[in-house]
């Protein structure tokens, strides 16, 4: 392989790795952006979901805010019983005075180990409920529409961009939410409360709106209260996992995963907080239902890379072929340059010396002319295989394909075989059956020429001086087999017979004169025919070429 090959080779390879490296990138992106898209219609999905849960858990809670801290002790004597419905979530209500004193009414069972009345002591009694006292610190109040927040690890994807854009959106919509749902619940609250029937007083009473707060692990809905000059607190004692239990039934099939956790305080996730009462609801994963989708751009990646892979094979073959191309024509112009010197050199030599007049006996003349002819015929014989082959190359079928006698057409050719088998000293023998072929008489003279012309080059010296030329019908049409007894042909020159210019400059100056055309374009004319063109290597000794036509 010379360096020019090489060199088209190498920047072939630079080509191909770039386009490679190019399309690895493109995919990688594409796939990327892609699992962005993914994950975040995920978690808009899972954001909505959490969204219409909190709501969910609004409606039901605030008519239970409203029951509930309608059942009032206001009153000079706190003697009213409530009754213990089976839909109720109170354990049990109570009134702090100004004084602090604590009237505790229990409703429902109570465990001593962890509830003690004076808990409710230390209710703050305040201007203004919810009350600010660091010990029971309710969550009422709005938060604001953009909040600083940390992406969660699980959900860390390239590219950031569109992450981050879309959590933004995402906690701006949590806020904003949290604040309707704070002022619906406000609403609904005191409008059930005006409704609820009181409990008869002997002085004018002013109550406020109740609120929910954490007192000691416990779950406290209260409301201050003005009687007279009194000052006070009124409200109930919760069930909290009653409570949670009724909540999170609601929102089973949107969260399945989820769980409420106390909200003791501010936080990051303040719009995941419910309005009604302080539980921040926690979603848990995204299901893996939400996340999983069909790979929208996959099947035009694999479209794309098989093309691409198509590419590259065909511009690789095409490329090969070019190259084998000129290969081939350096080949032949090399072949047919020393071809054609000896032929010319001997017309030179031998004209002058006829010219000069330095042969002078009439016989040496004769033998002088001789061989100008017969390098004549060989030129000839040369340039009518290469003007054939290029026919054949630009798709020229054979214009005379008629029905020919084989016996009469072989017949006809015999004298000009057996000249080019008498110059190599060989015998020719014909046989034929009457039969007729489907051929052009030209191209299949110049078929048989071509094989015993190679028979009389290779096949000699021998110990059997004859070439076989015999004809039979047979299934698939008739078969000429032309046959020599020479050393025959091995294996590694047989897989390369039919590959045109086959020689080079040194394999024809050591070998017979020829530049390796002759068995490629009798297959090829061969194939124009309708027929074929094969070596038989079971034939021994000697090499078997048979020729296949169809019959008339």
């Amino acid at each position: 392989m010379n360096r020019r090959v090489v060199a088209i080779w190498g920047a072939f390879a630079v080509f191909l790795a770039v386009g490679l490296a190019a399309m690895v990138w493109i995919s990688r992106l594409a796939l990327d952006l892609e699992s962005a898209e993914t994950q975040a219609r995920a978690v808009a999905a899972h954001e909505e979901n959490i969204r219409l849960a909190l709501w969910r858990m609004e409606t039901l809670a605030a008519p239970i805010v409203a029951t509930e801290a309608g059942k009032s002790l206001v009153g000079p004597v706190p003697g009213v019983r409530f009754p213990n419905s089976a839909d109720s979530l109170a354990l049990g209500y109570f009134r702090v005075d100004a004084l602090s004193k604590v009237t505790f009414m229990q409703v429902r069972n109570l465990d001593s180990k962890d509830w003690d009345e004076q808990v409710l002591s230390r209710v703050p009694i305040t201007r203004g409920l919810p009350p600010l006292d660091d010990s029971a610190t309710p969550v009422v109040a709005s938060v604001p529409i953009i909040q600083k927040f940390r992406t969660p690890a699980a959900q860390t994807i390239e590219p950031q961009g569109l992450i981050l854009e879309n959590q933004m959106r995402q906690q701006a919509m949590n806020a904003g939410e949290f604040n309707a749902r704070s002022n619906i619940t406000s609403q609904s609250t005191i409008a059930n409360s005006l409704q609820f029937e009181q409990t008869p007083s002997l002085y004018d009473t002013r109550e406020g709106r109740a609120a929910a707060f954490w007192l000691d692990g416990h779950l406290i809905l209260a409301r201050r209260y003005q009687q007279g000059g009194e000052i006070g607190v009124v409200g109930c004692l919760l069930d909290t996992d009653g409570l949670c239990a009724r909540l999170f039934e609601s929102i089973r099939d949107l969260l399945p995963g989820a769980r409420l956790e106390p909200a003791t305080g501010q936080s990051e996730d303040a719009g995941r907080t419910l309005a009604s009462f302080p539980f921040r609801l926690e979603p848990g994963p995204i299901p893996s239902a939400m996340a999983a989708q069909t790979s929208r751009v996959m099947p035009v990646l694999v479209a794309a890379w098989s093309s691409l892979a198509l590419a590259f094979i065909a511009s690789a073959a095409l490329l090969a072929g070019l190259i084998a191309l000129g290969e081939r024509r350096r080949t032949f112009v090399s072949s047919v340059t020393h071809e054609l010197r000896t032929p010319l050199t001997t017309f030179r030599l031998y004209t002058e010396m006829l010219l000069a007049g330095m042969v002078k006996d009439p016989e040496q003349q004769r033998e002088y002319l001789g061989t100008l002819h017969a390098e004549a015929v060989r030129l000839t014989h040369l340039v009518e295989n290469v003007l054939a082959y290029a026919r054949v190359e630009r798709g020229r079928r054979p214009a005379n394909l008629t029905t020919l006698s084989l016996e009469e057409t072989l017949a006809g050719m015999e004298a000009r075989l057996q000249r080019r088998a008498a110059e190599a000293g060989l015998e020719l023998n014909i046989t034929a059956p009457a039969a007729s072929v489907r051929a052009d008489g030209g191209c299949l003279e110049q078929i048989l020429f071509n094989l015993v012309d190679n028979a009389c080059k290779y096949a000699t010296p021998t110990s059997e001086s004859r070439i076989d030329i015999h004809a039979e019908k047979s299934p698939r049409g008739v078969t000429i087999r032309v046959r020599d007894f020479g050393p025959g042909i091995d294996g590694t020159r047989a897989s390369r017979l039919f590959r045109p210019f086959s020689k080079s400059a040194e394999q024809a100056a050591s070998s017979a004169p020829g530049i390796g055309l002759g068995l490629e374009l009798s297959r090829r004319l061969a194939r124009a025919m309708g027929g074929d063109l094969h070596h038989d290597a079971t034939v021994a000794p000697g090499a078997c070429f048979v020729v296949r036509l169809r019959e008339g």
